[in-house]
């Protein structure tokens, strides 16, 4: 969306804070390059500035959701994309939805079928949230169709051989996504442009840029901030972990002895000597992370 020209002078100065060891992503939708050369003159530009992952927003390959949720990629064309990704040796993510508008078990399974397909070495499948008055509320699907689509992601994807190694997220082994994992596991990061949000762990801060694209041009180094209070660390810890599949949270994380009863009814459980949510109750995770920390 930045388009080339702007897209090579903010890699030019962020090449300034990285090496050959830096995951360095960019996210992109499809349809914004489906033109040859534009594409071409794209993944040149990646090359030269060493961006070695993609994130590809495919959402759904259903032509009729794709309409609803204004998505109007053409699948042929972004299969051309991936394949010319993939032969220049790109770390290739995928981000799909589920439970989107007018879904069914069919159309989540040739999503994941797609996937089979393509074998690319990151997906995320992330549940579809509505906004506020949402105008096609009446075509989402109910509480149990939700927990059955998660439940065939799950099934399909550990199949596949990816690893699920947070909620909305799978590798194949060795391939997990570095930035992703720093944010559950609350290490600082520095977020730019308008809306983008920072985290200084050691500061206890977080700050965030105006939402306003010509308020933030305007003013960038104003930003709204707040400091985090030993609670909301405490509940950020536990809530970040137990997102995770492979880390948790230690035992010596909780505080009191809630954790013991959620452990005792098998709402938690113990693995590697960390404490982890078990898959089967994932769907009730917001219940237990308040129990944990109210």
């Amino acid at each position: 969306m930045l388009g080339i020209n702007n897209l090579n002078l903010l890699l030019e100065e962020l090449d300034n804070y990285t090496d050959t060891n830096t995951e360095a992503t960019i996210e992109l939708n499809p349809e914004h390059l489906e033109d040859k050369d534009n594409r071409h003159k794209f993944i040149s530009l990646l090359k030269k500035h060493k961006v070695n992952r993609v994130s590809v927003g495919v959402q759904t390959i259903n032509e009729k959701i794709k309409k609803l949720i204004a998505r109007n990629y053409c699948l042929e064309k972004l299969a051309t994309l991936y394949k010319e990704l993939r032969v220049e040796g790109f770390n290739i993510s995928f981000d799909f939805m589920f439970a989107l508008p007018d879904q069914t078990i069919s159309s989540l399974q040739k999503d994941l079928n797609f996937i089979e397909k393509c074998s690319p070495h990151h997906v995320s499948i992330y549940l579809f949230t509505p906004p506020e008055n949402y105008p096609l509320i009446s075509l989402l699907p109910d509480e149990g169709m939700v927990e059955r689509m998660f439940d065939i992601v799950h099934k399909k994807m550990t199949k596949l051989g990816y690893d699920h190694y947070e909620i909305s997220n799978y590798a194949i082994p060795g391939k997990e996504s570095i930035h992703n994992l720093a944010y559950w596991d609350r290490t600082s990061y520095i977020g730019l442009g308008a809306a983008a949000h920072s985290f200084l762990k050691q500061e206890h801060l977080r700050y965030w840029h105006s939402r306003d694209v010509q308020g933030y041009l305007s003013d960038p180094l104003t930003v709204t901030s707040e400091k985090l209070t030993k609670d909301m660390e405490y509940t950020e810890t536990i809530m970040l972990g137990l997102r995770t599949f492979t880390s948790g949270v230690t035992e010596q994380t909780f505080k009191g002895d809630k954790y013991r009863s959620l452990l005792n009814d098998g709402l938690l459980e113990r693995r590697n000597g960390r404490i982890l949510v078990p898959f089967k109750h994932i769907p009730i995770l917001d219940s237990i992370i308040k129990e944990l920390t109210c």
